[in-house]
């Protein structure tokens, strides 16, 4: 079974401490993915796992047996990251947005 391992965009509304004389008005920018990491134990114990490249340019690939896997989602000019944990995988694929009309980036975990 396969799963969309992280939102492809996200979208993000800045915050800013008000600054004295000024309005301050936000405006809110969908993000694309721009960054995964995958970890064996939770994202704060940084012990991650390093990919090896995908068939396809511009893929990364992880193999795993079946261990409870953790995903943190990074989004292009955001500070926003999404965190979660997958349960056990055995395969992740991800694929970069190449820019223009190519497709947005995303991240498929295999079960």
């Amino acid at each position: 079974m396969q799963i969309a391992a992280c939102p492809p965009v996200i979208e993000d509304a800045q915050s800013i401490q008000p600054v004295t004389g000024w309005s301050v008005s936000v405006r809110k920018h969908p993000r694309r993915l721009d960054r995964v990491m995958l970890y064996t134990e939770e994202p704060s114990k940084r012990r991650s796992v390093m990919p090896v490249p995908g068939k396809v340019k511009g893929t990364q690939t992880w193999s795993f047996r079946g261990v409870d896997i953790w995903v943190e989602c990074e989004y292009r000019d955001s500070a926003a990251v999404l965190t979660r944990n997958l349960g056990p995988v055995t395969s992740c694929d991800f694929t970069r947005h190449q820019g223009g009309l190519t497709p947005p980036a995303k991240l498929v975990c295999k079960k």
